[in-house]
């Protein structure tokens, strides 16, 4: 009955009294369904995987549990993609083509470009034996094949220099931080 009452708020208003909810320890149903689908999730690697005499699936499991899904990965994920979204400003204000800016954002491309290649590697890993799964995840299938198309994209453009390719990789990046969406819980 009160989540029905609170749909008539806006939506921040929304989102403030759940923060306060949660943090005098009550839960929401939207709660529940997402502790039910981490468990869920869970369980299902901890029964393909864990148990696993399969050396491939043993390291699956250790990859997916102390790798792929921390809260750190995450954060460490989404400050890569931030880093993106400011280089790719400063590439954009950099009319004048200071050798430094243009130095940091080339380094600071390559850089991501190889965190965001290990991001997909190790989510694949994860997956075990079903390696396909990366891609048709229901939660997170189309972000992991946006992310797996920029990095092959970034991949083949990379090195060149033309107007052209510029202003692709600069879309890259920009579509890089449409990703950030899926690690924000209040726009799902």
């Amino acid at each position: 009955m009160l989540a029905d009452e609170m749909k008539k708020f806006p939506v921040w208003m929304q989102v403030f009294a759940a923060d306060v909810s949660r943090a005098h320890g009550e839960e929401s149903a939207e709660d529940n369904e997402e502790n039910n689908l981490t468990e869920s999730l869970y369980k299902r690697k901890e029964r393909e995987l864990r148990d696993s005499t399969n050396a491939y699936e043993k390291v699956a499991w250790y990859v997916w549990l102390y790798m792929t899904s921390t809260v750190w990965f995450e954060a460490f994920i989404m400050a890569n993609i931030l880093m993106v979204g400011i280089c790719t400003g400063l590439d954009v204000e950099n009319r004048d083509g200071n050798p430094g800016v243009t130095a940091f954002v080339d380094v600071v491309s390559v850089v991501t470009s190889a965190v965001f290649t290990i991001e997909c590697v190790l989510k694949i890993v994860a997956e075990g034996k079903k390696p396909g799964r990366y891609f048709t995840d229901p939660n997170d299938g189309v972000f992991n094949t946006m992310d797996f198309g920029i990095v092959l994209v970034s991949y083949a453009f990379m090195g060149s220099s033309s107007a052209s390719t510029i202003v692709v990789l600069r879309m890259l990046r920009l579509a890089r931080l449409l990703t950030l969406i899926k690690g924000v819980q209040q726009l799902r």
